[in-house]
């Protein structure tokens, strides 16, 4: 198989899955318009034309039939009813189930010796707009660069031949060396965004959701089933399919699992009889799950059939010479020898197990990727095949906190909640230090409520071995509450450095807990931060009994209101404000705002301009012209342009109005800051930056 040929087999499977990925949708419906059917007429037309360019003789085949009978009723103007949705959805079935066989190269074409190229391994289908989103995070960092070059070479030319400038030019030297140097802050801040992007895509690239990869296979399922009983016979359900995993493993992993669900089908259809009598649904069911436990995959494949059969797993065994007649063996045991080379109970090869192989194809392919594969006897029946595959990388949502001058990542899925625990709401119960969450927020507090629920305490320190003696905050202990599954726990950390998704890899240090840490995750490009297991962190600080110091009533907190349509921003918003002890409410918008601003004492207000309804100029207008309400202090957070258009004059937006902030660019503890000082009253001088680029007044 030449180049070429590998590269159109590539690009052919792209146009395929998009083609497959509109009709299969179509088919959920109850019925289709004809102008509809005629866009399905013209996608399976050009999938058959597409098929036979690669010379796929049989796609070819099955597009031709399903197109001739959707030409009919294109013909006719009608649309697809039921029936004929039912019909194209077999038709489909049995497309996808002919497209996911392994296609082999001709002998001819490979020479003698020579391992089957593998097209997966050596093309990578991306969407168009992720290779744009590639070319303009290289633009960018190629224009960073040479923005840093021109700085200082600007810089050089100011002394040309190294010397000292007269008295007479220190002036004129000290100006332009201020320029150049905000022209250097703003290339450095150009070329971290750039690279923070680029970086992003590089992420995106390397990894796929599982769906990518495994949806496809429900109706080649179906398909088998129908060959098999002929007659509509399987339910298909899949979980984890939005999983995105490392591009590499799971792609290694399609022809395994097309095996595993083979024989499934080819061991454990039965006839309907057999299944009414064993008090089971006529139809089969059948599942295909994935999910991630810690740095590992876990693939399953689960069937409602007739089970492993024991006693032929151990006649087969003892004909190989695997086992002796006499020596007794558990269950696990047999069901460890079907993935064996060559093992299997099958009297004969048939087209959907396979020529006699098993579940050996399965089993090389998982080892070779460094996991394991184990059988098992479903409940109430059926029977299980699992897989278990170390991942070199995944997508994370990772919660960076700071311990004694290091940082460390929690899962940002387990993170329940953050805020201060003050001296006033931590209590001693059953021996522990607990933090009584009721009692942080007051009725009219915009958050779910934990209804009463106490926290114990643990120091993240202590768990992580570097045990020191805590000294409570004056603003009381940062606290990261996380639960798994029963488990809650509130961990006291020193700081949160940062919240993002981040491309986890695993950690293969000498010497390091692997149980705790894992994995690890690279916030920047030369500093790795290890993630840590929270199942394992959880049930170390159920043993600890840390002692926190000081009972005493705690300060009175603080209310924010943040105001913005973006539901992702709001809540972003709240988790790094209540991290830093206030108490914050949101608003979609500048009339939810005005009530919440008239029934309830706000004493800083942080809003986006444009939102619909009443936008945030609106906002500031009612603001103005209420004497209640002029004093609130207003922090605006909004596009670039417009910030850097009223950041010379933060008032020109209204009376309240202190500081104006671009929301690009704009990290987590500037914006802490920034609140920090409007609500002390810091004044930076009308129209300068402050020391982190806002425009305050």
């Amino acid at each position: 198989m030449d180049a070429l040929r590998r590269e159109l087999l590539a690009v052919f499977e792209g146009e395929y899955r998009a083609h497959m990925r509109v009709l299969k949708a179509l088919t959920a419906r109850t019925s289709v318009d004809p102008a509809m059917t005629a866009d399905v007429f013209r996608r399976v037309h050009s999938l058959k034309g597409a098929a036979r360019a690669v010379e796929y003789a049989s796609i070819e085949t099955l597009a031709h039939g399903l197109e001739a009978r959707l030409q009919v009723l294109v013909r006719a103007n009608r649309g697809l009813d039921e029936a004929a949705l039912r019909d194209l959805e077999c038709g489909l079935d049995a497309i996808e189930a002919e497209m996911e066989q392994p296609k082999a190269a001709p002998v001819a074409e490979l020479d003698a010796g020579d391992a089957q190229p593998d097209i997966a391994e050596r093309y990578v289908q991306l969407p168009q707009a992720r290779i744009d989103s590639f070319t303009s995070s290289f633009r960018a960092v190629v224009a960073a660069v040479e923005a840093q070059g021109r700085i200082w070479s600007a810089l050089d030319s100011l002394f040309p031949e190294r010397t000292r400038p007269p008295a007479g030019e220190l002036g004129r030297v000290q100006r332009a060396f201020d320029m150049i140097r905000r022209d250097r802050e703003l290339a450095d801040g150009a070329l971290r965004d750039a690279l923070a992007h680029l970086r992003e895509d590089i992420h995106a690239a390397a990894l796929m959701p599982v769906g990518d990869v495994f949806a496809p296979l429900a109706g080649m399922v179906r398909q088998m089933a129908r060959d098999i009983t002929g007659r509509d016979a399987v339910d298909v359900k899949l979980s984890g399919m939005e999983l995105s995993i490392d591009r590499h493993t799971i792609q290694a992993m399609r022809d395994p699992v097309i095996q595993m669900l083979r024989n499934a089908i080819a061991h454990g259809a039965e006839p309907p009889a057999a299944r009414r009598a064993a008090g089971k649904p006529e139809t089969i069911r059948l599942a295909l799950s994935a999910s991630v436990e810690a740095s590992v995959l876990m693939l399953e494949v689960i069937d409602d059939g007739r089970g492993p059969d024991v006693a032929a797993i151990r006649a087969r065994a003892e004909v190989l010479g695997l086992v002796k007649p006499d020596v007794p063996l558990t269950e696990e045991a047999l069901f460890a020898f079907v993935f064996r080379p060559g093992f299997s109970t099958r009297g004969q090869a048939d087209e959907i197990a396979g020529r006699g192989m098993g579940l050996s194809i399965v089993a090389e392919r998982v080892r070779a990727l460094g996991g394991h594969a184990v059988m098992a006897r479903g409940q109430p029946w059926g029977t299980i095949v699992r897989l278990a595959l170390p991942l070199p990388r995944r997508e994370r949502a990772v919660l960076l906190v700071q311990v004694e001058g290091q940082t460390w990542g929690l899962d940002g899925l387990a993170v329940r909640r953050l805020g201060r625990a003050r001296s006033g709401v931590i209590r001693r119960v059953d021996g522990r230090d607990v933090w009584d969450i009721d009692a942080l927020a007051p009725p009219s507090e915009d958050a779910v409520r934990d209804g009463g629920m106490r926290v114990p305490l643990v120091l993240l320190s202590g768990l992580v071995g570097r045990d020191t003696d805590a000294v409570m905050p004056e603003e009381g202990w940062l606290v990261v509450v996380l639960s798994a599954g029963a488990m809650t726990v509130g961990l006291i950390v020193d700081a949160i450095a940062d919240a993002r998704v981040f491309l986890a890899e695993r950690a293969d240090w000498p010497g390091l807990d692997r149980a705790l840490a894992p994995e690890l995750c690279w916030p920047s490009a030369d500093v790795p931060v290890l993630l840590l297991d929270t199942r394992v962190l959880l049930a170390r600080a159920s043993t600890r009994r840390d002692i926190l110091p000081g009972r005493d009533a705690g300060p009175q907190l603080t209310r924010l209101l943040v105001v913005d349509d973006a539901a992702t921003v709001r809540a972003l918003s709240r988790v790094v404000l209540r991290a830093e002890g206030f108490v914050v409410m949101s608003a979609s918008d500048g009339g939810q705002a005005l009530d919440l601003l008239r029934t309830v004492a706000i004493d800083c207000v942080i809003t986006d301009l444009e939102m619909p309804g009443l936008d945030g100029a609106g906002l500031l207008a009612a603001m103005a012209d209420d004497p209640a309400l002029a004093g609130v202090p207003v922090v605006v957070m909004t596009g670039h342009d417009l910030a850097q258009e009223a950041g010379n004059d933060p008032a020109s937006l209204g009376p309240n109005v202190r500081v104006v902030m671009a929301k690009q660019g704009t990290d987590q503890r500037r914006l802490i800051a920034t609140v920090r000082r409007v609500l002390a009253g810091t004044q930076a001088g009308v129209g300068l930056p402050d020391a982190e680029g806002d425009r305050t007044r």
